[in-house]
């Protein structure tokens, strides 16, 4: 998968009101799938990974990054909110709010020392430091690697479902807020 994320000032101040209700639905169904996949999923994360690819990448098992690496959730700055849920899935309460509130990003350093970035590397080796990774979780037994996955996604949904909670944040009418990320 990529993700090059989309325009955050056109989707908080689009003035079409059928907008969110054409790409909520999409986007609310990735995610979906993402956190759902019985496959492990390496992300290879590099230059500015902000909004949706944030969160995609607080979806996959394993991060590798490269040094440039920054990643933030800048909804707030255009007047949309995208990513609170999704960035305390990963940092603690405290760290997300100060972030989130602030749009200030994350460098992979930062990430790493919290156990979101298991791995940074120069920007050229990230391709080959990602896949090594993939070969190494594809080694394993299949069925113990599903079954293995789809505990941890079990365990997830019962304490927090990202996805689920924006949903019904939707329904109470919060959709001008929320934005289409």
């Amino acid at each position: 998968m990529f993700s090059a994320g989309h325009d955050l000032k056109e989707a908080g101040q689009s003035k079409d009101p059928e907008f969110r209700k054409r790409v909520n639905p999409t986007i609310d169904a990735s995610f979906r799938a993402l956190h759902r996949c019985r496959v492990p999923m390496v992300c290879a994360c590099h230059g500015h990974v902000i909004g949706m690819g944030f969160a995609y990448a607080s979806l996959c098992d394993v991060v590798v990054a490269s040094d440039d690496a920054l990643f933030n959730f800048p909804e707030i700055t255009v007047g949309t909110v995208g990513g609170p849920a999704w960035l305390l899935r990963i940092v603690p309460d405290k760290v997300a709010r100060y972030h989130f509130y602030t749009a200030t990003p994350f460098t992979a350093e930062e990430l790493k020392h919290r156990g979101v970035v298991h791995e940074i590397v120069p920007k050229e080796q990230l391709f080959d430091a990602a896949m090594a990774v993939a070969k190494k979780i594809a080694k394993q037994y299949p069925p113990a690697l599903w079954a293995s996955k789809m505990t941890i996604i079990e365990g997830e949904l019962e304490q927090y479902d990202v996805v689920d909670l924006q949903s019904r944040m939707r329904k109470r009418g919060n959709e001008d807020l929320l934005g289409p990320d």
